[in-house]
């Protein structure tokens, strides 16, 4: 039932609705599990200016959840959160340079 209320909201362009989609759509919450699709919900909320969903995309490049992993886009991704004062981006930026980074 929660699974089809975030689905309906987030059809209708909700962007909190579309990034919880994607996370139930990740883990399986109340719908068959897809990396594919919680990555394609999650990134369509990112897009829409969502933050959490913006540094989830970056969480997401760096492990290849959904999609083939790619650290700079990772860094891109991360960088814009960050700079909208997302501290959880801040700290995976920084994780991003210890393991070597260079942008």
């Amino acid at each position: 039932m929660l699974f089809e209320l975030y689905l309906k909201s987030a059809e209708d362009g909700c962007p909190i609705a579309q990034y919880r989609v994607g996370l139930c759509c990740r883990y399986g919450i109340g719908t068959s599990k897809s990396e594919v699709k919680g990555f394609q919900w999650g990134s369509k909320s990112a897009l829409a200016g969502n933050i959490s969903a913006i540094c989830d995309t970056g969480y997401c490049y760096s492990r290849g959840i959904g999609v083939d992993l790619d650290v700079n886009l990772s860094f891109e991704w991360y960088l814009k959160a960050a700079e909208s004062g997302y501290s959880t981006a801040e700290y995976y930026l920084g994780l991003l340079y210890d393991n070597g980074y260079r942008s």
